[in-house]
């Protein structure tokens, strides 16, 4: 399955994206920070302000 976490890099977020993780899915994540985690194989982090874009900028067709 590939799915998007928003605010990934809260409390909430690492668990779900560890959760996630450990049972093989994709995630694309955001966060608001401009220095972005470094990406694996299933994750990959999208820099995003909900204040300054309505959405983050993610292909919302792959995502399930």
């Amino acid at each position: 399955m590939n799915v998007l976490i928003t605010g990934g890099s809260g409390f909430v977020g690492r668990a779900l994206i560890k959760y996630l993780l450990a049972r093989g899915h994709r995630v694309i994540a955001t966060t608001t920070s401009t220095t972005l985690p470094e990406p694996t194989e299933l994750l990959s982090w999208v820099s995003w302000n909900a204040l300054e874009n309505l959405l983050p900028p993610v292909a919302f067709k792959g995502l399930d």
